[in-house]
């Protein structure tokens, strides 16, 4: 069954196969500050920030909670000006879409891939 259509008409971005992330990892943060940034009390952000995990399973934090640094070493990491129960889908659709134009060096710099092979 399809995904319910998002209610701005927003569709996801038409990329080959081969251009997508194979893996997209969560960080749910912010759910506290949305609250408190809205005079409500602290469980009310995360009652939201669950609703916006039916949406997407994306999140937008400055720091990685908890995500150890060997996972982060070659990780992608985008950080969005949300917090979490204001992100949805189209969030997520947007990072996707930038994914293929980001200058991915696995570790190396753009003289060391210039360079010729050494013998």
């Amino acid at each position: 069954m399809p995904p319910v259509a998002h209610p701005s008409g927003a569709q996801p971005p038409q990329l080959p196969a081969h251009l997508l992330p194979r893996h997209v990892a969560v960080i749910m943060d912010g759910n506290g500050r949305w609250a408190m940034a809205r005079n409500q009390p602290r469980t009310a952000g995360h009652e939201a920030g669950q609703l916006a995990l039916r949406d997407v399973v994306y999140g937008g934090e400055q720091r990685t909670s908890n995500f150890l640094p060997r996972q982060s070493t070659y990780a992608e990491l985008v950080l969005l000006d949300a917090l979490w129960p204001d992100i949805d889908r189209t969030h997520l659709w947007q990072v996707i879409d930038a994914y293929p134009r980001r200058d991915r060096r696995f570790g190396g710099t753009q003289t060391s891939l210039a360079a010729p092979p050494r013998q």
